[in-house]
């Protein structure tokens, strides 16, 4: 009977054992699936991060590119307003020009009228 009750104290030992053993397991394997699922919940939002991010680089790129294109526009708006103040000056230069010209004109004229009174006078007096 001793004997069966060491038999019996040694199978409620290992049962015991087996037990802890196998919670340990449990735990373990509870502990790895946690671990998993952070992995995974880490990698989604690595990857939500890498999108915002692309789309940030995006928005940027588009910014400039329509800083660019409005410093383009401001540009030719410049250039245009200049070739329009160069076109003013050219003909506000021609127009000065043909009005020398017509009193030079007259002043030729003028003279050669005032020469030829001259020399009718001179004819006249002759």
């Amino acid at each position: 009977q001793e004997m069966e009750q060491r038999i019996q104290k040694e199978r409620l030992r290992l049962a015991e054992q087996k037990r802890q053993e196998d919670r340990h397991v449990e735990e373990q394997r509870i502990q790895q699936e946690l671990l998993e699922q952070e992995r995974r919940r880490l990698k989604e939002h690595e990857r939500h991060l890498e999108l915002k991010q692309e789309e940030l680089r995006r928005q940027a790129k588009q910014q400039l590119e329509q800083r660019h294109q409005h410093e383009k526009r401001l540009e030719m708006q410049r250039l245009d307003q200049l070739r329009l103040e160069q076109l003013r000056m050219e003909d506000q230069l021609r127009l000065e020009e043909e009005r020398l010209e017509t009193q030079r004109f007259q002043q030729q004229r003028e003279k050669q009228q005032r020469e030829q009174e001259q020399r009718q006078q001179q004819q006249q007096q002759q």
